[in-house]
């Protein structure tokens, strides 16, 4: 992937009725390049639970009693992986887009 000017990553499979596969390797694979360049990841969620490596060993009971986060589960490796960026670059990116957009909107004017 490329990263460039990324800062966060937000990763997690789908969950509900029509909910599609997510495979472990895949999250890894986003997990290993975003620790390579430097980029905050944050694990969302499995989706359903079937997506969870857990269930592979002993079907949803063994996701319920070993990942009681959310149905699918939310732990990565026994973790729960909640990285972001620093509250000052979250403030400079928000203050720089509503800069963009009052700009934007007086041109309307």
């Amino acid at each position: 992937m490329n990263l460039e000017n990324v800062d966060w990553v937000i990763v997690g499979g789908e969950s509900g009725e029509n909910w599609r596969p997510m495979k472990y390797e895949w999250v890894k694979d986003i997990e290993w390049q975003c620790d390579a360049a430097g980029v905050n990841f944050y694990f969302k969620q499995w989706g359903h639970w079937r997506n969870n490596p857990l269930s592979k060993a002993g079907g949803w009971q063994n996701v319920e009693n070993n990942d009681i986060t959310e149905n699918g589960g939310r732990k990565l490796d026994g973790e729960i992986v909640h990285e972001h960026p620093s509250l000052e670059k979250i403030k400079k990116v928000w203050t720089a887009e509503a800069d963009h957009f009052n700009k934007w909107f007086k041109k309307q004017d």
